[in-house]
């Protein structure tokens, strides 16, 4: 049982988010925020790279893609803005809360980016992996070329 106690304790606080400085935890805030303003950017390009090619379903999908980047993009301002008080006032618990807040945006907001990219490309998948589909030819023999024999490899 104190073992169990013990490891769930480690467990806790090796999740539990790292004490910050003032200055690490605004710089955060400021790359999650720039971070939604290229993922607004470039989904902006696809959106227009999407509607010259006349696809309206593609379209509305990278469009409401899009408007949740944009949106994931006024909430961190105004999360950046209150964390940025909370450090002036001093209040740890409250920045604390802020920081975890904009971490998981920031989160949230990558996965919106990739959903509206595999919105045109089907091949990507939501979590940004890509997927390869191989077609193996019927004229490829089902034997190993590995165990067959040196005879056998000359042959062929």
């Amino acid at each position: 049982m104190r073992l169990f106690v013990s490891a769930l304790a480690l467990t806790s606080l090796l999740a539990a988010p790292a004490a910050a400085t003032p200055s690490s935890a605004l710089r955060e805030a400021d790359v999650a925020l720039h971070d939604a303003t290229l993922a607004g950017r470039r989904l902006l390009q696809v959106l227009d790279e999407t509607r010259r090619s006349g696809d309206r379903a593609r379209s509305r999908c990278v469009d409401v893609k899009l408007s949740q980047v944009n949106s994931f993009q006024r909430v961190l301002s105004e999360r950046r803005a209150r964390l940025a008080a909370a450090i002036a006032r001093g209040d740890e618990e409250t920045a604390r809360h802020h920081r975890v807040v904009i971490r998981t945006l920031h989160r949230q907001l990558r996965a919106a980016e990739r959903a509206g990219r595999a919105c045109v490309m089907p091949e990507v998948e939501a979590d940004g992996r890509t997927v390869v589909e191989v077609i193996i030819s019927p004229d490829v023999p089902d034997e190993d070329p590995s165990i067959l024999s040196e005879e056998e490899r000359r042959r062929r």
